[in-house]
């Protein structure tokens, strides 16, 4: 399970990805992330609620976060 941090701190589009508390990428969405390993993500707020909406209710894993992210354009 992926911990989802929404923050007004960051602008629209940008996305950092955390592994224990560190980040460990830093960059924008349509991004492709699939070698990354992650445990968490910071989005601004609005595009955190645009990914719960795709997600829907159930859990977030980091293959639905690297779907999302991926086909953020699409």
């Amino acid at each position: 399970m992926v911990r989802l941090h929404p923050t007004r701190l960051m602008r629209s589009g940008e996305v950092a990805l955390w592994h224990e508390g560190k980040i460990v990428w830093l960059g924008s969405v349509g991004s492709d992330v699939r070698d990354i390993t992650f445990d968490a993500v910071s989005l601004s707020t609005d595009d955190s609620l645009r990914i719960t909406a795709s997600i829907g209710e159930g859990a977030i894993t980091a293959e639905t976060i690297r779907a999302t992210l991926a086909d953020w354009w699409g």
